[in-house]
């Protein structure tokens, strides 16, 4: 099942990622939209590191941490659970 074009032409997009690193699956995620026209797409992320790899930046962002590549930073979130951010 595919995107429907009333939904996103001419509309503004959210795309909205936990923890944003490279970039990478932000671009992925983007793909689709493409073949459409929108009339913005925006990124939001929950947590933003500065180690891009592609040219993403986040419009809208809860966090943003400065890390090491070594470091993983884990998000928890879900029904019955306190949200919590962790680096590790």
């Amino acid at each position: 099942m595919g995107l429907d074009s009333s939904l996103v032409n001419n509309r503004v997009v959210i795309v909205c990622d936990d923890v944003a690193n490279t970039g990478q699956t932000l671009l992925y995620a983007m793909k689709p939209f493409l073949d459409f026209a929108p009339k913005k797409i925006q990124i939001a992320v929950l947590i933003d590191r500065k180690h891009k790899a592609y040219p993403i930046s986040a419009d809208y962002v809860g966090l943003s941490l400065s890390t090491t590549m070594a470091e993983h930073i884990t998000v928890e979130m879900g029904k019955g659970i306190e949200e919590a951010v962790y680096l590790s």
